[in-house]
């Protein structure tokens, strides 16, 4: 046996833990590339639940907030599931929020809209807030 075939050898295992690797990391940019079009499609959707909700209480009819941060959230989702976990502010019918968030100070109303995306796994899901005004 000549020294050429163990360099051959050597040579296919080096190139096989670089295909594992390469695969990996593909793996790795895929998943990550998905969590960001999930958290962009969560913003999108709560700044529309904002803006609608908003819409709505300027028009003197706040009424069921919830509702329409729900339909408006899951309108604007690709997979047209999103969760709306609450609407809270201050202004008429919205119920008070456990923190004001740093955007509203000095405004005289404001919401909140949290969204989430639903998890089958039963996992802390996504969450986003956009403060509206």
């Amino acid at each position: 046996m000549t020294d050429d075939s163990k360099d051959r050898g050597t040579v296919a295992l080096w190139a096989a833990a670089a295909l594992v690797a390469l695969i990996g990391a593909a793996a790795l940019v895929v998943d990550v590339g998905a969590l960001s079009v999930e958290k962009a499609d969560l913003q999108a959707g709560a700044d529309a639940a904002a803006l609608a909700v908003a819409h709505d209480c300027v028009a003197g009819h706040c009424g069921a907030v919830t509702d329409t941060a729900t339909r408006y959230a899951s309108a604007n989702a690709i997979d047209g599931a999103s969760a709306v976990d609450g609407v809270c502010g201050r202004g008429p019918g919205l119920r008070d929020c456990a923190a004001t968030p740093v955007e509203t100070h000095g405004a005289s109303g404001w919401f909140e809209v949290v969204t989430s995306t639903p998890n089958p796994a039963g996992a802390d899901p996504t969450r986003i807030a956009s403060p509206g005004s």
